[in-house]
This record gives structure tokens, C-alpha cells and sequence, in this order.
């Protein structure tokens, strides 16, 4: 798993990267910006170590950060925001072998926690009798792992949660939508016992995207 190491601090950032140069894992990037951080840090396969100094913004969406190096100016949202993302988060600035500690402890966490999350998607998916022929089935993983992450996506899924899965995919959100439509009402359409006990008052109707994406988030967070 690559460690995306971003600083808004480019000195720092490149004392830093000289003491991990024999480490081809962990790469350092700096961040000018928000939007520039969601760009760099939206690799599939990274986790993400932000270090924060003076790049401090209460809108950062969900991302897959690992750990957050809070510095004592970044405001008391900002603080909150980060501890509530379930990263391990430390305020300070450590450099160096100090840094490389937290990185290891941080790709550990991330690690384990996105193998029991991905393990109890694929399990429910596949009890729904929806899997990797459906053509819908990476936009539904993805978009259960964000709604898993930042509930919030689920009260805005037309507008916030297929256009974010679609820049991932590079595709529109519209084809997002119509390809998770498709791969419900394909499996719907086969009969799962397992529709039957989530959605118990659909009295023999599909769900619709919104209704399905909620049930299984909920599922989810009962560990099923």
C-alpha cells in the first residue's frame, strides 16, 4: 500500500523526503490547497498521511486519511472534523524517524480497517446476489464505502455521492446512477431471499437506489 505523505509546508516537506528515500512506498506531495489535496490524495490504493500547517479548511470531504498531524493554529472545526474521520490524529509537526513511526502505526490501522470494511461489503453484496458480472458492482462497493465513511453522502446521493463516484471511475454521474439501477434491479429480478428480510414493507417493489444504498450502510454499521 503506497503512504501519500501531503504537506502544505514545502520545506518541510523535503527534509522530510531525504530521510525516506530507501522507502518507495511513501511518497511526498505538497498541497497547495483543498482542492489540490482531494486530487492528490484520491489514489485508490493509498493511504493518506495529511500534514496540516497553515492548509486548514473545515470542507475537506471525506478522504482516505489514515492520520492527521494537527497544528496548534488549525481551528476547533477543523480538530473536530479530523477526529471524527476515525483517523488517528496527533497535533504536532514530528519530522523525520518520529514520523516514520506514525506513518507505520497509521498504514497498520488503514489497512486493517479497510480489509474488514471491503470483507463485510463483498458479504452483503453477495447475500443480495449482486457481484462482479453486474456492471454497477464497483460503483455500489464505492459508493458503500464512502456513505460508510461520511453518512452525509446518503442526503445528497443524486447531487454529492454519484458525482464523486463517477471522477473515480472517469465517467459521468448519470452512468453511475443508471449502472447501480440496473445491477438492484437485475438481482431484485432474481429472487434473493435476503430482499426479503432488508426490505420486509417493499411489498414485491425494487428499491430504489437511495432506499437500497441506506439499508445496506445501516446493515453495515450493525457489523451484520
Amino acid at each position: 500500500m503506497r503512504i501519500i505523505v501531503l504537506d502544505d509546508d514545502r520545506e518541510r516537506m523535503n527534509e522530510n523526503f531525504a530521510c525516506f528515500t530507501s522507502h518507495n512506498d511513501i511518497i511526498f506531495l505538497a498541497a497547495k490547497n483543498v482542492a489540490q489535496l482531494c486530487e492528490l490524495a484520491a489514489f485508490a490504493d493509498a493511504a493518506a498521511v495529511y500534514l496540516t500547517d497553515t492548509l486548514v479548511d473545515e470542507n475537506i470531504p471525506p478522504l482516505n486519511i489514515a492520520c492527521y498531524f494537527i497544528c496548534e493554529e488549525a481551528s476547533v472545526g477543523v480538530k473536530l472534523k479530523c477526529f471524527a474521520s476515525g483517523a488517528e490524529c496527533i497535533e504536532g509537526m514530528p519530522k523525520g524517524s518520529e514520523l516514520f513511526g506514525y506513518i507505520l502505526s497509521a498504514r497498520s490501522a488503514i489497512e486493517n480497517r479497510v480489509s474488514a470494511s471491503n470483507e463485510n461489503i463483498l458479504r452483503i453484496l453477495g447475500l443480495c446476489g449482486i457481484n462482479e458480472k453486474h456492471k454497477g458492482y464497483d460503483y455500489i462497493k464505492t459508493s458503500l464505502d464512502l456513505c460508510c465513511r461520511d453518512p452525509d453522502f446518503l442526503n445528497n446521493i443524486t447531487k454529492q455521492l454519484y458525482p464523486e463516484v463517477a471522477r473515480g471511475f472517469k465517467t459521468g454521474a448519470a452512468a453511475v446512477e443508471r449502472a447501480i439501477r440496473n445491477a438492484v434491479e437485475t438481482s431484485w429480478s432474481c429472487g434473493s431471499e435476503f430482499y426479503e428480510v432488508l426490505f420486509p414493507e417493499s411489498k414485491g417493489k425494487r428499491p430504489s437506489n437511495a432506499a437500497f444504498l441506506r439499508t445496506i450502510v445501516d446493515k453495515l454499521g450493525q457489523d451484520i
